[in-house]
């Protein structure tokens, strides 16, 4: 197992998983009494929290409302966080301009809904497959404390 700074480990990360969602959604899955369900989401990565739209009369909103654990997965990334219903795009103006860039349409459909509502998911957990020089590994990154390392996947 190698141990790997956290700072570097986490910036990148952040960027790749930022390049990915631009072109594809996260799945986004959310769980009360053990009832998981799980959707595709339009998502940008800011600073260690992901942000995605939505009605606030969806599923995913009254579930978030009961517990706000959830995760993300696209490609060979896993994400667990915990999420916040952040308020209309008014309140969160930071983050209109990267989202209209990276889903325009999905803005123009949706963010003038009255019931819209941005989505904040905090990081606390990313796990990352990798495969190097033929061999597997795994990426841990702890966004709690603050570590991360790589172990080697023995099949």
């Amino acid at each position: 197992m190698d141990t790997l700074n956290f700072q570097v480990e986490i910036e990148k990360i952040c960027r790749e998983i930022s390049d990915i969602t631009k072109e594809q959604p996260m799945a986004f899955a959310t769980s009360v009494k053990d009832i998981v369900s799980v959707r595709n989401v339009t998502a940008v990565v800011h600073g260690h929290r992901i942000y995605f739209q939505t009605d606030e009369r969806m599923e995913k909103v009254s579930q978030i409302k009961e517990n706000d654990n959830v995760g993300l997965c696209v490609e060979n990334y896993q994400i667990r966080g915990v999420a916040k219903i952040m308020g209309p795009w008014g309140r969160n103006k930071e983050i209109i301009m990267e989202y209209k860039k990276n889903h325009e349409a999905a803005y123009a459909k949706y963010s003038a809904v009255k019931t819209e509502v941005v989505v904040g998911v905090d990081i606390l957990w990313i796990k990352k497959w990798e495969f190097i020089d033929g061999l597997s590994y795994i990426l841990f990154l702890d966004n709690q404390n603050k570590s991360a390392k790589r172990e080697k996947v023995d099949f």
